[in-house]
């Protein structure tokens, strides 16, 4: 009996083993030396693996921010779908899990990202057979700072004027002088002197 209990228990090991082995060998055996994927069919019955596939996520997008990169992705089946890996890596870096989500969810922020670094990323569905989907859902995202806002406008400094200056008076011109009369015409003789109030006798 404890045999047959030890030797179970020693299968089950195995298998785990196994298929810890074949899941690393899958990852790795899908990139390049640079980090780049690479088409790879695998024997999944040499490994001792279900033969079952399935779907990838879709649409997956990126929208990049400050220090940061939102994902977010369409779920392909939702009734086999049990979680979404998340990978992410740098050019010439080996990917590497960052999070693992449930599938009802199909958003994720990297907050850690820094600015001016381009990161590659790629979402893997996972079914309840622990099967995986293949490398199609990948992306880049470069996080920038936003721009610097614009100089607040510069006002006009007020410009004082010297009211001495700049103070105007307007006179109205004179008058011109009437025109003289015009002399009496001159007739001849004398003219009488004037009355002085004196009688003569």
């Amino acid at each position: 009996m404890q045999r047959k209990r030890l030797r179970f228990t020693l299968t089950l090991i195995l298998s785990l083993i196994l298929l810890i082995l074949a899941g690393g060998y899958l990852l790795a055996s899908s990139y390049s030396k640079k980090g780049d994927p690479v088409k790879v069919s695998h024997n999944w019955s040499l490994m001792g693996l279900r033969q079952e596939t399935i779907a990838a996520p879709t649409n997956l997008q990126c929208i990049t921010g400050d220090n940061k990169v939102d994902l977010s992705w369409n779920n392909p089946d939702s009734k086999n779908v049990k979680y979404f890996f998340v990978y992410r890596w740098l050019q010439g870096e080996t990917p590497t899990v960052v999070a693992r989500l449930s599938s009802d969810i199909t958003t994720w922020s990297d907050a850690t990202a820094a600015n001016g670094v381009k990161y590659f990323y790629m979402v893997v569905s996972v079914g309840k057979h622990l099967q995986t989907s293949g490398v199609e859902a990948q992306i880049t995202g470069t996080p920038e700072a936003p721009p610097p806002p614009p100089p607040p406008p510069v006002e006009p400094e007020p410009v004082y004027y010297d009211d001495y200056d700049y103070d105007y008076y307007y006179e109205e011109p004179a008058p011109a002088p009437a025109p003289a009369p015009d002399p009496p015409p001159d007739d001849g003789g004398c003219d009488p002197p004037p009355d002085d109030g004196g009688g003569g006798g």
